[in-house]
């Protein structure tokens, strides 16, 4: 897994502002449940007033956000964006081309990015995508998946 500069960048986008953590995905398809897990672990690190854990419905928790005032709104979220399972990618919108959610949320990524910057027009909006190895109904998260969890995890709590 290639990290080269990712904890640079996630500092300079996260320090300092008003961040608030959005996690989807999940937990019965193995490794789109990346993003549930990530909040977890910041809910045990003490970060759990930053963290929505909006599983299958993101959209559903526009308001929120919006009472919430965040400078920036971090997506964390199961990616395939055919990199080596556990890759972690930092993207903004429009994403790029190849970047595809797995997450089975009702709204594509770019239009809910789309959709939140209607409604925040002054958030920035970012998203934290783990590269999957298994998505199949009823399998669990893989060993890569789960190691860039914790690691993301830790590198998001560094960078606030």
């Amino acid at each position: 897994m290639n990290l080269e500069g990712l904890p640079e960048r996630l500092r300079s986008e996260l320090h300092g502002r008003k961040v608030v953590i959005l996690c989807l995905g999940s937990e019965i398809r193995g490794d789109d449940a990346a993003g549930l897990q990530v909040c977890d672990h910041l809910a045990k690190m003490g970060l759990s007033d930053l963290v929505i854990r909006a599983g299958l419905v993101p959209e559903a928790f526009l308001p929120e956000l919006g009472k919430r005032e965040a400078e920036v709104v971090l997506i964390v979220d199961a990616v395939d964006a055919g990199l080596p399972p556990g890759s972690v990618v930092l993207a903004e919108p429009p994403f790029q081309e190849g970047l595809t959610p797995i997450s089975t949320h009702g709204l594509p990524l770019d239009l809910l990015a789309s959709l939140f910057k209607e409604e925040l027009p002054n958030v920035r909006i970012l998203l934290l995508g783990i590269q999957v190895a298994q998505t199949e109904v009823g399998s669990s998260i893989s060993r890569q998946v789960a190691h860039s969890v914790r690691l993301v995890a830790d590198l998001i709590n560094q960078a606030l």
